[in-house]
């Protein structure tokens, strides 16, 4: 076997590593007779990884092969804790326990698997990816969309994903245009040879964000407006003159109360703070080149970065890990503990697609909360 294939295959192996389960079983087929026997091959890949990579943040495990004749081989990995080695997907990479290199091929691995996640349920749903014409003729598909033309990047905002940092950041590197606010001309050699790029965020931490901004720590005429429809029409067991006094200042809207609110309508669900992500933002349609997460901000940025060839970019601060505020598993739980169960799977019913388009899951909360 030549040094090519070789390492194609220690690539492929990898990637079932980073993000196999325990129990996974994947099948390969191969498209030439002269690979069938894979067995020792694979034994000698999976040693070198442990090399690479056993002392990093997740463990290579064993790997059984079965070579099955000349034209498939199994692999069980069956030694793949989720959780005691999290998915590359969406945990935080401590790259000081590996070389650059290797930190590299980790995130070229990472957007490889989001964004074939991505194509892969655009093309199940039968959502085509726009063309550059298509896209100038709905203009309210670029509403999302700024363009800093000095590294040729075109990014969607998701609203309480960051977005904010991300235009202060573009702005700082060479500015910011909207597209919706240009025209069609000036538009289209944008959504002709920019990359597009988007960051998200988990499901439920960026709804109790939302919450959190809207109806805790702020309080907005619009907004406020919006606190008292939810305190009529769903504050329970107390009395008329309690309600009516609570709809008066308006802020103390309950998570479940505003969880209730949302599952009672669609249109209560296109506030572009906490609306769905993959549709406002036109995933299929304009089919994302990077995809961010604020679970891995700090690694995902620094790479972005990298690929755009921005100079100086050693120098230039983000924020700090964004998980620290809503986004911490203790958080989360501590607020979602009093939602009850049906109306938490009415709430994933409507993100769901969401969680699954971006590998999103409700274990966050906790087998003690959902089961």
């Amino acid at each position: 076997m030549d040094r090519r294939t070789y390492e194609e295959l220690k690539k492929l192996l990898l990637l079932l590593l980073t993000i196999s389960f325990t129990g996974f079983v994947c099948q390969i087929s191969m498209v030439s007779q002269k690979y069938g026997k894979y067995g020792n091959i694979m034994q000698r890949i999976t040693l070198n990884l442990r090399e690479d990579y056993g002392h990093g943040p997740y463990r290579v495990p064993k790997v059984k092969t079965a070579d099955l004749g000349t034209e498939s081989l199994v692999m069980d990995l069956t030694n793949f804790s989720k959780t005691s080695n999290e998915t590359l997907d969406n945990s935080p990479i401590d790259r000081k326990s590996m070389s650059w290199e290797n930190w590299l091929y980790l995130m070229e691995t990472r957007q490889m698997i989001r964004t074939d996640r991505m194509n892969r349920l655009c093309t199940e749903m039968n959502r085509t990816k726009y063309t550059p014409d298509e896209l100038l003729v709905r203009k309210g598909l670029r509403a999302t969309l700024y363009s800093n033309d000095r590294y040729n990047i075109t990014f969607s905002v998701v609203k309480k994903a960051a977005s904010n940092n991300f235009q202060n950041l573009f702005k700082s590197i060479g500015g910011l245009t909207r597209l919706y606010s240009v025209s069609e001309e000036m538009c289209k050699p944008r959504l002709e040879t920019h990359t597009r790029a988007v960051f998200v965020r988990h499901p439920l931490s960026r709804f109790l964000s939302a919450y959190i901004d809207k109806f805790v720590l702020h309080h907005i005429d619009h907004f406020l407006s919006i606190g008292r429809i939810i305190i009529d029409y769903y504050r329970r067991n107390v009395t008329r003159r309690e309600r009516l006094k609570a709809m008066k200042k308006a802020d103390d809207v309950k998570l479940e109360e505003f969880i209730q609110y949302i599952v009672k309508s669609p249109k209560h669900r296109r506030n572009t703070h906490w609306n769905n992500y993959w549709s406002h933002n036109r995933a299929c349609e304009l089919r994302f080149d990077f995809i961010g997460k604020l679970e891995t901000i700090q690694d995902d940025v620094r790479f972005m970065l990298y690929k755009l060839k921005v100079e100086n970019r050693d120098n230039i601060e983000f924020l700090k890990p964004y998980v620290t505020y809503h986004g911490k598993q203790e958080k989360l739980r501590k607020y979602y503990k009093n939602v009850s169960l049906p109306l938490l799977r009415q709430l994933y019913s409507i993100y769901h697609m969401d969680f699954k388009m971006f590998g999103y899951d409700m274990e966050i909360l906790g087998h003690e909360i959902w089961s």
